[in-house]
């Protein structure tokens, strides 16, 4: 299985377990300090510093956030709903680490779908 094709099969299954409307798999290349990732619903590619945004702090910290209103947030990087015309409101947010706590990525949820 191609690596695009395993991603998309993974944030499938995640977005339906946490009920999101979105979810995207951000990986760090090291060689460009940049997160790189796709958004599986619609094969856009995006690339940013690891320093940017919300990702960039879940990556910075080790930590989840769990965001109910984005744009209230000082780290939420708008710049990614302008080019996708998206609109977020709640993220979370959930470092991928190894076993040995070096960090691969971040994986986001994006809008809880109400299950009502």
């Amino acid at each position: 299985m191609d690596t695009h094709a395993l991603f998309t099969t993974i944030m499938q299954h995640a977005k339906t377990l946490l009920h999101a409307d979105r979810c995207s798999l951000f990986l760090i290349d090291y060689g460009t300090k940049e997160f790189w990732s796709f958004v599986t619903d619609s094969e856009i590619e995006f690339r940013f510093p690891v320093t940017k945004g919300i990702i960039g702090e879940v990556a910075k910290n080790k930590e989840s956030l769990n965001i109910k209103d984005a744009y209230k947030s000082a780290f939420f990087n708008a710049e990614i709903d302008a080019q996708s015309a998206y609109r977020t409101k709640s993220i979370l947010c959930v470092p991928v680490l190894t076993s040995d706590d070096h960090m691969v990525g971040v994986i986001e949820m994006i809008n809880k779908v109400d299950e009502r």
